[in-house]
């Protein structure tokens, strides 16, 4: 039987993948010095069915917020 996978990036980042496969990150700063793989992470995510930013996130990274859906190649402000 799978089992749920999960990283830290650090801080409150976390990229969690389930046991049917499906990939979420919460709080994604991949390019922070705790985690020292993250550029290596970020080129190797290809497929993200969810992304979750707390609040708290949102606010250090300003008012608006752009992120890109890597497998759709959609953008979305916040």
């Amino acid at each position: 039987m799978a089992q749920t996978q999960l990283t830290w990036y650090g801080q409150s980042g976390f990229k969690i993948v389930t046991p049917g496969g499906k990939v979420l990150l919460v709080d994604p700063r991949l390019t922070n010095p705790v985690f020292e793989k993250g550029k290596d992470e970020l080129a190797a995510l290809k497929d993200v069915d969810l992304i979750l930013l707390s609040r708290q996130e949102l606010k250090k990274r300003g008012t608006k917020t752009k992120l890109r859906v890597m497998n759709v190649g959609e953008t979305i402000t916040v």
